[in-house]
């Protein structure tokens, strides 16, 4: 299944490809901009129902159809675990941070809008901290119990449209498969969509939503174009 996945997600990549290439229509690809993130998670033993944070994103152009991107997110949160062997209620304080690093191909489709592909590499690092619940007999950082680290790493494919909807106003929608390095039944499709209103040439304010079968993922924020 995931390797049908995979092929499916790379045959709707190659499609840009197979145009002609073009310059871009206005649609900047330099900028950097700074996130408030707020993540809605199914949950699960030890995990939270949600966490946030911030992040910080870029992207560069190196020709008129290439660019590269990077970024660095961290969000934390809280969950209550209950172990019923030990009738004990816990409180676990999960601490995520990811960085990611990568390119993408632009071209027209039309005077308004153009077809993005990317690829990028992202390495995740979180650490769980597990306190005792019971805050009467121990204070809330008195009964440190356990801290666990763990790394991750994935690869996400995406691909869809960007456009500008007004001069002033661009919105993205973008299909992906975020595809990990270690564990296959992890692997993942998700969507991605995002608004961007430029205020002037250089600043504007932008939203954005990520939704798959974990969750779903809300930013807001500000962007620098150059």
């Amino acid at each position: 299944m995931s390797k049908t996945l995979i092929a499916l997600a790379l045959a709707v990549m190659a499609v840009p490809f197979a145009a002609s290439a073009s310059e871009s229509n206005g649609i900047g690809y330099n900028y950097v901009q700074a996130d408030y993130i707020y993540n809605d998670l199914d949950g699960g033993l030890g995990q939270p129902s949600h966490t946030n944070g911030f992040g910080l994103s870029g992207s560069w152009s190196l020709t008129d159809n290439f660019f590269m991107t990077g970024g660095f997110s961290q969000v934390k949160g809280t969950s209550n675990l209950y172990i019923a062997s030990e009738s004990t209620k816990y409180k676990v304080r999960n601490n995520i941070q990811n960085w990611s690093l990568g390119a993408g191909y632009n071209t027209a489709i039309g005077n308004r809008a153009d077809w993005v592909s990317q690829l990028a590499y992202n390495r995740g690092h979180g650490s769980a901290k597990v306190n005792l619940y019971d805050f009467e007999e121990c204070g809330q950082d008195a009964c440190l119990y356990d801290k666990e680290v763990g790394h991750g790493n994935s690869v996400t494919v995406s691909t869809g449209v960007l456009g500008k909807v007004t001069d002033n106003l661009t919105a993205n929608a973008y299909v992906g498969y975020d595809m990990t390095t270690r564990h296959r039944a992890d692997n993942t499709i998700y969507g991605d969509f995002g608004v961007l209103y430029s205020i002037t040439p250089m600043w504007g304010v932008r939203g954005g939503v990520i939704v798959n079968r974990d969750g779903t993922s809300y930013s807001a924020g500000v962007r620098a174009s150059f």
